[in-house]
């Protein structure tokens, strides 16, 4: 045993060291720098989805360690109505591993240490598959440097280090499957279901894989069965497994998925689905950051669609020569061949891309090429998937297996002359550097995780108040290093970077004074309807409860700069200026009277395009013209605003409405709560046309400051689908011309 656990120690070891030097230089600035690609097209300069990374990392950490539970929403981000992070829950498996280095060593270290240690777990548990599958060590060895350090999988690294640390549990779920299937015992069974259980609630695109590849293997081993005993066998231990991940992931399925939709797009578009698939050249063209031979290379990565991330899928050629070699020298290396091609088909995603192209002219004529994985988009349930080149994930697996089958036959030929054991690791070290040469993309890029002085400077104020928001300009939700910086200052941000957000949560702030000149200072001129002045702002430093607004030099030209200080200091209080590298901190002064500010003007919320709006909408379709009137439609069966009230106070709240005129729908009913506090419901005519109803909202239901009302409707309905002749395709309940607040 203790030979064994020597041998398991030393492997993971050599895996270990392999994932130091192919991240080099990570290694010598582990706390400072992370590794990290800046060549994504229209994003900002150094920005990218490791920044959100981390502060998913820090948030989660934090709210694990200070409430003890996974949030399911924050307003730490798209601050004051904040948003739903259903996908909290998924970052479980990996935040809680790396607590204790979060802890010790911080966040950036944490980060690094979770990249090396998933590549390096990653071989090691390839190298246990297909030991298992092989009986050959060095060739099970070659095997893990295939899938471990392959360019999908340092791609990866440097952008999706969520989707890298799962990819340990690819292997580890097939070998517990393996041991499943052959010998059925519970242990086995109950392994698989954690497994598959972890994958499903940490990554659903691997969820998926292993769903797909589970079908295929019980229905290879129900073709190779033998008789009706085995395949009883068969059927019983796979029950087993299907009853035991079905017990695990259930509650975690019905939990989180009422709560996709909510602020997210989980299904994306065609056209969308159509930018990530992989390339047929892709898979054949060394990665472009070869240190040796990627340059010449570039030119056709930059053809080819979606980004370089999910388009790095090159196979290798030592890998692809050991997997055709093994399936000429073994037949049990032909199933995994067929789930190589398999899943290459489908990482080529619903339509054929060449080159960069998808359609074809053919004597005129576009065509395109569709692909078995065009399926996929129209399924419930794996709709939601969008990048089908990570298909390729299961192909570089199935090639280390193919690569252990090759080296296993090669050592069995050598041996049948006379044993050589010491030119059989001789070849399989040569053969296990040619790989990593073949894939090489040393060194990594690096960035400093350096935060700027003035922003650390608010982190360490005495008694400062956490609750101020803080406005960065530009007023970006896809700038990821804004959450980063949210580490070291804490203050609540106006936007915020997450997955797919749903057009309704990227509007919520459209149509406040200063926020379309804040989203791109380069304008010269500001909307008709608004007005500058300083009441204006001091509403907006009310409405957004606004402490701190940032300028980032590095994401503006030095005109928009000059014109976005200048404007912040002619109309906003501005009590404070600190500015170093690259960063001006405007600190605002809270000293003002809100009754004087807050006229009743301010309470007349009008939805039309053209208006500008003192409040925060979540849950509305853009703002149109019907009739001459200007209105918004509510979007689903909920929609939230958000206003600012001096005082807390009685006040009666008129809404200005009309119904979807659905043929024969029962009525209409709005309830609404305010401050989740129900303070009234109204039953809606049933004909179009704008109707006035006034609801009557005690003092006790209000508070100073920032007010969040919900309305939620009795249903809603497609158009297109219920109102002969309508092709209007949103899902709409009500439509809002005016909503009138009366303080008492």
């Amino acid at each position: 045993m203790r030979r064994r656990a020597a041998v398991h120690l030393a492997v993971a070891g050599a895996y270990v060291v392999v994932a130091l030097a192919l991240t080099y230089p990570v290694v010598l600035h582990p706390r400072s720098t992370i590794p990290i690609a800046h060549q994504i097209p229209d994003w900002r300069p150094g920005d990218g989805d490791p920044w959100q990374a981390l502060w998913a990392l820090w948030m989660m950490t934090n709210a694990l360690l200070d409430t003890g539970r996974v949030p399911l929403s924050t307003d730490l981000i798209f601050y004051p109505l904040g948003v739903d992070i259903w996908y909290a829950p998924a970052t479980l498996p990996v935040v809680l591993p790396a607590l204790p280095l979060v802890k010790m060593a911080g966040i950036v270290f944490a980060y690094n240490a979770m990249i090396v240690g998933s590549l390096a777990l990653a071989g090691y548990a390839a190298f246990l598959l297909v030991r298992r599958l092989t009986g050959d060590s060095i060739g099970a060895f070659v095997g893990g440097l295939v899938f471990a350090f392959c360019p999908y999988q340092m791609a990866h690294a440097l952008e999706h280090v969520f989707l890298l640390v799962t990819a340990p549990l690819l292997p580890l779920y097939i070998l517990c499957l393996l041991r499943v299937l052959d010998e059925g015992r519970r242990a086995s069974v109950v392994g698989a279901a954690v497994v598959l259980a972890v994958v499903t609630i940490a990554n659903i695109y691997y969820a998926v894989f292993l769903a797909l590849f589970t079908a295929l293997l019980v229905g290879h081993r129900w073709r190779t069965a033998g008789g009706r005993v085995g395949r009883r066998a068969l059927v019983r231990r796979f029950g087993a497994l299907i009853a035991a991940v079905v017990v695990l992931t259930a509650p975690f399925i019905l939990f989180v998925a009422p709560r996709i939709a909510r602020d997210t797009q989980p299904k994306p578009a065609f056209s969308d689905v159509n930018l990530w698939n992989a390339d047929v050249l892709a898979f054949v063209t060394p990665s472009s950051d070869h240190p040796w031979w990627g340059a010449p290379f570039a030119p056709l990565y930059a053809r080819f669609t979606g980004n370089y991330f999910e388009q790095t899928v090159y196979l290798g050629y030592v890998a692809l020569a050991l997997a055709i070699a093994a399936v000429a020298w073994r037949r049990q290396a032909r199933f995994w061949a067929l789930v190589a091609v398999v899943f290459g088909v489908l990482a080529l995603g619903p339509l054929l891309h060449v080159g960069g192209a998808w359609s074809f002219d053919v004597g005129g004529v576009p065509v395109t090429v569709p692909l078995p994985a065009m399926v996929f988009h129209f399924l419930p349930g794996v709709s939601a998937l969008r990048v089908f080149s990570r298909f390729s994930v299961i192909v570089m697996l199935a090639l280390a297996v193919l690569a252990g089958y090759a080296m296993a036959a090669l050592r069995e030929r050598l041996e049948a002359v006379r044993p050589r054991p010491r030119l059989v690791r001789t070849i399989g070290v040569a053969i296990g550097l040619a790989v990593l040469v073949d894939y090489l993309a040393v060194p990594l890029p690096l960035l400093s995780t350096r935060i700027p002085r003035p922003l650390e400077a608010l982190g360490a104020e005495t008694g400062l108040s956490r609750r101020g928001s803080l406005l960065d300009v530009p007023l970006d939700w896809r700038v990821g290093k804004y959450e980063y910086y949210q580490t070291a200052h804490g203050k609540p941000l106006l936007v915020g970077l997450v997955p797919r957000p749903a057009p309704t949560v990227l509007r919520q702030l459209d149509g406040v004074p200063f926020v379309s000149f804040f989203k791109d200072p380069r304008r010269q001129q500001r909307p008709p309807a608004e007005i500058w002045d300083r009441r204006s702002a001091l509403r907006v430093v009310d409405l957004f409860d606004l402490d701190t607004i940032v300028i980032h030099e590095n994401y503006l030209d030095a005109a928009a700069v000059a014109r976005a200080k200048a404007t912040v200091a002619e109309h906003f209080p501005v009590a404070q200026v600190l500015e170093d590298e690259g960063v001006t901190v405007m600190r605002l002064r809270r000293d003002h009277d809100p009754g004087a500010v807050w006229t009743a003007d301010a309470y007349d919320f009008e939805f039309g395009a053209d208006k500008p709006r003192f409040f925060i909408g979540k849950g509305w379709w853009p703002p149109e013209e019907t009739g001459g009137t200007g209105m918004a439609w509510s979007m689903g069966r909920e929609s939230t605003l958000g206003f600012y009230l001096p005082r807390s106070s009685a006040l009666t709240m008129t809404l200005e409405v009309s119904a979807v005129p659905v043929v024969a729908a029962p009525a209409q009913r709005v309830a609404v709560t305010l401050n989740d506090r129900p303070v009234g419901e109204v039953e809606l005519d049933r004909q179009w046309g704008w109707r006035s109803y006034a609801i009557r909202v005690p003092a006790d239901a209000t508070r100073t400051g920032i007010n969040v009302a919900r309305f939620a409707y009795a249903y809603s309905a497609v158009p297109r689908d219920t109102i002969p002749g309508s092709r209007d395709p949103r899902d709409l309940a009500v439509a809002f011309r005016r909503v009138l607040l009366r303080p008492q």
